[in-house]
């Protein structure tokens, strides 16, 4: 169940605020009376309609839906359906909420982004799924009830610069069944791994720079992953000495 309220964010307080209105309306409608002109009707509905855009200019109102007593049903990737339907059933009067990225036709409030939960985040009293990041979440009182995790690589560790000639790992998280996992480039198969479900790493050496497309194979299904190789940043070398010898002249040509 979802109540509403029209709130008040005023400096001042709302009576004294509804009084002045008031006052003014009443003193410069007097004023409009005694100047008996033409369209008296109309010149007054002008004065209230100022008088209130005024008001509600000072009071700024806003209108706010809160959840019922029994708080909010949170549903992510991966909620489990039948959980869903019972938690519906012993707490009839709460307000269920579908994050964006579920897709199928749960049975509540599909939101468009998820910052629309910070408006409820006091009120989340159930998240079922994957999860929601900590920053929509209320510091305590409420239950997470994981659902099903999806299978294969659910995290994958890519350096953020990947230099030729120099090897590169990545560090993964696999969910699923044992089974191999193959790193593909332009030259064909670089490396494969066994897999059981937990972490895994795949190692290679980029011979060349530049952007490829390159390959992780599991399962008859593959996952493109683009990489951009730059290449070695050669080194400056600076030698200090007393004489020159005949050394340092054969190091510096070479």
């Amino acid at each position: 169940m979802i109540s509403a309220a029209i709130q008040f964010n005023s400096q001042f307080p709302v009576g004294v605020v509804i009084a002045v209105a008031g006052a003014l309306l009443l003193f410069f409608g007097w004023l409009e009376w005694k100047r008996e002109a033409r369209f008296l009707v109309a010149r007054w509905m002008a004065l209230l309609i100022a008088t209130l855009s005024l008001m509600a200019f000072v009071l700024r109102p806003s209108y706010s839906t809160h959840a019922g007593s029994e708080g909010v049903i949170v549903l992510t990737p991966g909620y489990n359906p039948s959980t869903a339907d019972s938690l519906t059933k012993i707490y009839p009067q709460s307000h269920v909420l579908i994050t964006p990225d579920v897709t199928g036709n749960g049975s509540g409030q599909q939101l468009e982004h998820l910052n629309q939960l910070l408006e409820y985040r006091d009120q989340i009293r159930f998240v079922l799924g994957t999860g929601l990041p900590a920053y929509v979440l209320p510091d305590s009182g409420f239950y997470f009830l994981q659902g099903q995790l999806p299978k294969g690589i659910t995290r994958l560790q890519v350096p953020p610069r990947i230099v030729a000639n120099r090897k590169v790992t990545f560090y993964g998280e696999w969910i699923g069944e044992a089974t191999n996992l193959t790193l593909i480039g332009p030259e064909g198969r670089i490396d494969s791994v066994a897999v059981k479900p937990g972490a895994f790493q795949l190692s290679f050496t980029p011979q060349q720079p530049g952007k490829f497309l390159y390959e992780l194979e599991a399962e008859g299904k593959s996952e493109m992953l683009p990489l951009e190789i730059q290449p070695p940043q050669p080194l400056d070398v600076l030698i200090l000495q007393d004489y020159p010898s005949a050394e340092i002249r054969y190091l510096k040509i070479f």
